[in-house]
């Protein structure tokens, strides 16, 4: 399959995948999770039956991929998940709803889910992922230095964990800082050496520097580490 190989297909290939229903629900959850590999940009429509499905997984990965999807489309289309009955559903709900501002702010059924979004990353604040996903959405809500000083934190609870060193770098570059995003990559190699990810992302902070010459090396060592 060309999505398990990372390779691009167009949205109604991939909608169709996630529409087998000969397949594995837990692959074509994975699948609908995965719609931003092949769009920016969704409909409610194309995805309307997996808001409502009776499966958990595929409204689980529904909730986290109607983030593609405009507001306040996506409002309309999030509001029934913020009362799932399952609660991993309402928080994945809450969360892509985060940079909806003052059009749900008001919800009481997305201030329940929101907290209860706020109590999961509380509680898993000891891990690199918890942090960062704290961070995310401090900024999202427009709180960037907090949200700055969340990643930092990911980086010192778990220095093994690469997203932690990228989405930092994304926001330092986002600030027009390109010494500290120079920094914090080759902090992130130093930590992980073999990540293709950082190689790929220390690559493109090159190409930006007008560096292509030494860009290369990095996209190359990012290829072979995808696949030893």
């Amino acid at each position: 399959m060309r999505l398990q190989q990372g390779l691009p297909i167009s949205v109604e290939q991939h909608l169709a995948i996630v529409a087998d229903e000969s397949t594995a629900v837990i692959t074509r959850a994975t699948a609908l999770s995965l719609l931003s590999n092949s769009t920016n940009v969704l409909q409610t429509q194309q995805i309307a039956v997996y808001l409502a499905h009776s499966e958990d997984l595929l409204r689980l990965a529904s909730a986290t991929s109607t983030r593609l999807v405009r507001l306040p489309e996506r409002i309309s289309a999030l509001k029934p998940l913020l009362k799932d009955p399952r609660k991993a559903i309402r928080v994945a709900a809450a969360r892509s709803l985060v940079d909806a501002g003052v059009s749900v702010a008001n919800l009481m059924v997305f201030k329940q889910a929101f907290a209860e979004l706020e109590f999961a990353n509380e509680l898993s604040r000891w891990r690199g992922e918890g942090r960062l996903n704290k961070g995310i959405v401090e900024i999202t809500r427009g709180d960037v230095k907090r949200g700055e000083q969340s990643l930092k934190a990911a980086i010192e609870v778990e220095p093994y964990f690469e997203q932690g060193y990228i989405n930092l770098a994304d926001i330092y570059r986002s600030q027009q800082r390109p010494m500290q995003v120079n920094g914090v990559l080759n902090k992130g190699l130093k930590a992980l050496p073999k990540s293709a990810a950082l190689h790929y992302s220390y690559g493109l902070h090159l190409i930006r520097a007008a560096k292509r010459n030494k860009a290369t090396n990095y996209f190359s060592t990012s290829l072979c580490s995808c696949f030893r």
